[in-house]
């Protein structure tokens, strides 16, 4: 019996991923719950759902999928098809609205980009595109699928990757805008664990099923980001938290 060295580093990856992910959520409601201001509240408690959520996503995914034998019926297709719709959808809204946060705290409320501009067409082609995409790629009858539908596929691929991969740089940009030291620090990680999921996960999963592994082992790269990203908050939690025991104090001598 041979030792798959491959397949245990994705096993091996693929809980790091969740583990990370699970801890970030958890951080990010406790940050959540200790800060004030509505805007940070916000990005904590976003932030906390989308990793918590992605990484039900990804053990949902291998629990299933690699289980020796498993063939997908297709009201698990759809059942898939929809967490597929919804995490994408969802990783969209939150970094749409983060990107609309990082205008409106700008000084001088730069359209980054144009992204204030594009965003109009690109939300519901975006939705659109991740909808056809995840009935794809999760039906169990991807064969007879007719070649229109391909090119479709293909098609929405490109608008659903390239509004994402758009993002990218307007979170940097932005992040350099703005004013705000903590949420500077923010947008910036969130921008790279964007990045990294390209570098991991969609660019090797486009080039082929083995890149795809490979890309796999080095996944919880986008994890440690994307905890990163949700700890980023946390100075603001410290510093609110602290004025609040302050005022508190203050208030009992008095």
């Amino acid at each position: 019996m041979s030792f798959d060295a491959v397949g245990t580093a994705v096993d091996v990856a693929t809980i790091l991923f969740v583990a990370i992910l699970v801890v970030a959520g958890i951080r990010g409601i406790q940050i959540g719950r200790s800060l004030v201001d509505r805007t940070f509240k916000n990005r904590a408690y976003w932030g906390s759902l989308l990793v918590l959520y992605a990484a039900f996503f990804q053990a949902q995914f291998s629990l299933f999928n690699f289980r020796p034998g498993f063939a997908p019926s297709y009201l698990y297709a759809f059942l898939y098809s929809l967490d597929w719709d919804f995490l994408f959808i969802l990783i969209f809204v939150f970094i749409d609205s983060t990107i609309m946060v990082t205008m409106r705290m700008d000084f001088f409320h730069r359209n980054t980009l144009r992204w204030a501009s594009i965003r109009k067409a690109l939300i519901p082609l975006y939705i659109v595109g991740i909808l056809i995409q995840g009935t794809y790629y999760n039906s169990p009858n991807q064969a007879n699928f007719p070649g229109w539908a391909l090119a479709l596929v293909v098609v929405m691929d490109a608008i659903a990757f390239g509004s994402l991969a758009l993002a990218v740089p307007v979170l940097l940009v932005g992040a350099r805008r703005t004013p705000d030291r903590t949420f500077r620090r923010f947008v910036t990680l969130l921008g790279l664990a964007l990045l990294s999921y390209f570098a991991f996960n969609a660019i090797p999963g486009l080039i082929s099923p083995a890149a795809s592994q490979y890309g796999s082992i080095l996944s919880p790269i986008f994890a440690y980001l994307s905890y990163m990203t949700v700890m980023s908050l946390s100075p603001v939690g410290r510093v609110e938290k602290g004025a609040g025991s302050t005022l508190s104090s203050e208030t009992k001598s008095s």
